[in-house]
């Protein structure tokens, strides 16, 4: 493999200043999002197809220190995105190779790769924008699946016979499902491509997510979290009418005091942070939160 750190790198740059430029843009939002990035190396075929999953905030920061929403179903236009993206990702690569800062295969030599680079700027680049989820649990459950996942799901079922590995997956061309074989050694080799780099971390964040804009994200908490209702007003004495119902020790009649407070178990060890059943509908997540709705191809 070639300059697969520094690709990783441009990569996630790429995409955090595509954003980030649009979001800031009066003409579209004038905000500053929040954003999450998760990369992944793998296509369903556990094939090459580096790309990044976004988490963006329905919203951002104006200049003006306030907080202002986007539509329910609508963020960014495609188009501009795609371009912008296409634009930032060519432009640096072609600096790299006119500087020779890439480590280019013996077979191919610069000259093979300015005409690829000069090819790509007719391609499309596919941009998928989801409408927004309508609670914080399907947002979860979406960062979760991509942070724990891998090339292939836990669900997923691997058949071995006489050397040959085989599993299912669904062509995101025809939505068909397919079988796809290999052999053990090439199953294995796939697999481990797509390990990440020494050192590289493939989840990122960026704007109002980043440690520089903790003055902007703790802005948005107060404007964003409702405030606690005042307490009625009482009147005088009533403490001391009240009834201490500090529990006691059965052993030494003193005062027990909380040292510890534990949540409730869920399966499999998992703590749940509220002891309430969610009654809200769950989000467009290809798995834990139901099927996904018609608009919703798996990113």
């Amino acid at each position: 493999e070639f300059n697969r750190a520094w690709f990783n790198q441009l990569l996630f740059d790429c995409v955090r200043q595509s954003v980030l430029q649009l979001c800031a843009d009066p003409r579209r939002l004038g905000v500053l999002p929040g954003l999450l990035m998760a990369l992944h190396s793998w296509g369903r075929t556990l094939s090459h197809h580096p790309h990044v999953h976004c988490l963006v905030s329905a919203g951002g920061l104006t200049p003006a220190g306030t907080w202002r929403a986007c539509r329910a179903d609508f963020l960014l236009p495609v188009r501009p995105l795609q371009c912008l993206l296409r634009g930032k990702l060519l432009v640096h690569l072609g600096a790299a190779l006119r500087c020779a800062r890439l480590r280019l295969p013996e077979r191919c030599d610069a000259t093979h790769w300015r005409l690829v680079l000069r090819q790509l700027w007719r391609e499309h680049f596919n941009v998928e924008i989801s409408p927004a989820y309508p609670h914080g649990r399907g947002v979860a459950v979406y960062l979760a699946r991509y942070l724990k996942g891998g090339p292939l799901p836990k669900d997923r079922s691997l058949h071995l016979h006489h050397g040959i590995v085989s599993f299912g997956y669904t062509d995101h061309r025809d939505h068909q499902p397919k079988m796809l074989r290999l052999s053990a050694h090439e199953f294995i080799a796939r697999i481990l491509w797509h390990a990440p780099p020494e050192h590289q971390h493939t989840v990122r964040r960026a704007g109002l997510y980043a440690s520089a804009h903790r003055t902007e994200r703790q802005l948005c908490r107060s404007i964003l979290e409702p405030q606690a209702p005042p307490l009625p007003a009482r009147p005088l004495g009533w403490h001391a009418a009240q009834p201490d119902h500090t529990p006691l020790c059965p052993a030494c009649a003193k005062p027990l005091l909380i040292t510890q407070t534990l949540a409730p178990t869920h399966k499999l060890g998992e703590f749940s942070l509220s002891p309430r059943a969610s009654t809200e509908q769950p989000g467009p997540t290809g798995r834990s939160s139901g099927p996904p709705p018609a608009w919703h191809s798996g990113r």
